[in-house]
């Protein structure tokens, strides 16, 4: 019983593994193939998936855009050079798209919609279809820290990562 009790406890130590089919190279691609200025170096990398019709996702999302302006240069853990954010929506409704970024104060530059065949691609490691507010963190190695965080635990999450 002790032998389970540990074993669990050093699980929830190791980073955290969404599906083996994801990995670091991917999400950079897909980064920089919307955002081709994208400098990723030694950075950590909050990600958020959001829709149009869901609230919660999209106050997650314009926290996480809130604390990034806050770490987007801090000293992290693991030698990181700060935080890069980027915003997919998972709608294909542009105007809607444009008219939730201006009532949400989006950066329009760290804002797109995700298209079909990129969901799809995605969809397969991330399971975007389940759960309409999937957001992630990246260390500088790759590592997944978090997931499916809400906006509560954003400023926490990056504060922790702080180097002291």
């Amino acid at each position: 019983m002790k032998q389970v009790f540990l074993s669990l406890f050093l699980l929830c130590l190791t980073p955290l593994k969404i599906n083996s089919q994801i990995s670091i190279e991917n999400v950079t691609k897909t980064i920089h193939k919307y955002d081709s200025k994208a400098k990723l170096d030694d950075k950590f990398i909050m990600i958020s998936f959001w829709s149009v019709s869901d609230l919660e996702s999209r106050g997650t999302t314009k926290e996480m855009q809130r604390v990034f302006k806050i770490y987007e240069n801090a000293k992290l853990l693991n030698g990181a050079k700060g935080v890069y954010f980027l915003n997919f929506c998972i709608n294909t409704d542009k105007l809607n798209h444009k008219l939730a970024i201006q009532k949400d104060s989006l950066v329009n530059n760290l804002s797109f919609i995700l298209n079909q065949e990129d969901y799809s691609e995605l969809n397969n490691s991330l399971k975007l279809s389940g759960n309409r507010n999937k957001t992630l963190l990246f260390n500088s190695k790759g590592d997944i820290i978090s997931s499916d965080f809400k906006k509560e635990e954003v400023f926490k999450l990056l504060l922790n990562q702080i180097t002291r």
